[in-house]
């Protein structure tokens, strides 16, 4: 589906409402899921902030999520009147339209500085590169009662000022983000259309909002509750959007991922996912290991628990992927322990943590068996370093790290982790999934190298719920086994970056 046959009937819901209120004038008279933060951070750092204020049901803070359409600002009504707004305009975002009908209208405005060197290390033709990226997002929703609702979001995204040749996702002229139609029931609601998604900790499907370009889909979602909102269950069956910077996005005719994730709500404190999911890839894709070419089927069922206790948190997630790629048969898998312990006995109240990582890979890159892991759809910028020189294929990631609110309005991290193959004959592959470093004889070992991250994260008073300023440093440092391929050399970056929400 072109995204421009979209536009038009979204629009139309859109601009419909407010005449059909013209027209009578005339005539007469949730808190997000454990382990996750309320808007997706762009860092750790910020995701320190972002759980300080999630807690609060009654401040607009916590309203703003991952996925804009889960926002929900009924509170706004004059009816409720529930909600302590800091918005610069609450009453944009709930508009009473007509007899049942309102709407709600908002966006965001994000700015980026990088300055890139030595960033695909392998020499000077990809050394410095500083360069700015710019986004705009603006959306809105028409809703009648709780039956129906319409919703259109808009992006545009650019570069400028760049040497080197821009990612994929750097570009992105103003394009249908989400567009959906959703039937809405007491229990139960389906949505069709053009629809991001995001699951767990989005390890595996995500919004990945560090690019420029967000990820999206278009299919069908179904979301089923019991009665009291313990157990939340989506179908969907969907297929991914491909990025045409200079034309419209359109979905991958080829391919589709369809599936269901559980997410059982234990209780305040404590989260159990379990998920069954299935990409189909129709076009002949490369085995690899004996060269046949041919369609292919990936399953992947997993779990994950999240919960806190006191001064402790804690998360484990597995995965486990069989099926076929052409004549190769998969068997691969991934998990993922997360740690944290924090010091409320101090003002900045610190959080000490270490997270462990690993994604399988393959052993024999020649036979007809596939054991390399497939990252899927994640947001993969949060766990595997901010350079986004690591994805979650064929990696072993050990991360110490260290997070603290400084005050209402700084948050800070520092990382380190230590990268090594899981399999040495198998490839480094990049955030992007991308095969980067590959020696199958495996005579450069498995040591990949290190990173160090560092953020602090601002949201000022003055300019609250609204602003957030991010600034960053994070260098890699090459070990043997990208150092043989590599130019050998570190690679750095230094970031800025401004973000207005409204």
């Amino acid at each position: 589906m072109n995204s421009r046959t979209l536009v038009a009937p979204l629009v139309l819901c859109l601009v419909s409402a407010p005449a059909i209120r013209a027209q009578q004038d005339a005539g007469m008279d949730g808190p997000a899921p454990l382990g996750t933060t309320a808007r997706e951070p762009d860092s750790q750092a910020q995701a320190v902030a972002d759980s300080n204020v999630q807690e609060d049901p009654t401040s607009t803070h916590s309203l703003f999520k991952a996925l804009t359409f889960e926002e929900d600002w009924g509170g706004l009504s004059t009816q409720a009147g529930q909600i302590e707004s800091e918005h610069i305009a609450p009453e944009m975002k709930y508009i009473d339209l007509a007899e049942g009908w309102t709407a709600s209208v908002g966006g965001d405005f994000r700015f980026q500085y990088r300055s890139e060197d030595n960033k695909a290390l392998t020499g000077p033709r990809n050394g410095n590169n500083d360069f700015y990226l710019f986004r705009e997002r603006v959306h809105g929703e028409v809703r009648y009662r709780d039956d129906v609702r319409f919703y259109l979001e808009l992006l545009n995204a650019g570069i400028a000022s760049n040497d080197l040749p821009p990612a994929a996702t750097d570009r992105n002229n103003v394009e249908v983000q989400n567009a959906f139609v959703e039937l809405l029931g007491e229990d139960a609601k389906i949505r069709f259309g053009r629809t991001e998604l995001a699951y767990g900790s989005q390890r595996l499907i995500g919004v990945n909002n560090w690019a420029n370009t967000r990820q999206t889909f278009e299919g069908a979602v179904a979301t089923l509750e019991n009665g009291d909102g313990e157990l939340t269950t989506d179908l969907f069956v969907v297929k991914p959007v491909l990025v045409a910077p200079r034309d419209g996005d359109e979905h991958d005719g080829s391919r589709y991922l369809a599936g269901v994730y559980n997410t059982w709500h234990i209780d305040p404190e404590r989260n159990f996912d379990f998920y069954g999911l299935l990409v189909n890839e129709d076009d002949d894709v490369l085995a690899g290991g004996s060269g046949a070419v041919g369609n292919g089927e990936l399953y992947t069922v997993g779990a994950r628990y999240a919960a806190k206790h006191e001064h402790l948190d804690y998360e484990v997630e597995a995965a486990r992927q069989f099926g076929n790629l052409a004549d190769s048969s998969v068997r691969a898998g991934m998990w993922s322990a997360v740690g944290g312990y924090t010091v409320d006995t101090m003002d900045c109240r610190p959080r000490l943590a270490l997270d462990v990582d690993y994604a399988s890979g393959d052993s024999n890159p020649t036979d007809n068996k596939s054991e390399t892991f497939n990252q899927l759809f994640p947001s993969s910028h949060l766990y595997f370093g901010y350079l986004d020189l690591i994805g979650r294929q064929n990696i072993i990631s050990v991360m110490p790290n260290v997070s603290c609110q400084v005050n209402d309005e700084i948050g800070l991290r520092l990382s380190y982790a230590d990268f090594h193959l899981a399999n040495k004959h198998d490839s480094l592959y990049a955030a992007d999934g991308t095969a980067t470093f590959t020696d199958p004889t495996g005579a450069n070992g498995n040591n990949v190298g290190n990173e160090i991250d560092a953020t602090v994260s601002f949201r000022p008073e003055l300019l609250a719920p609204h602003s957030t300023f991010l600034v960053g440093y994070s260098t890699f440092s090459p070990d043997r086994e990208v150092d043989g391929l590599g130019n050998g050399d570190r690679a750095h970056m230094i970031y800025a970056q401004y973000t207005f929400a409204f």
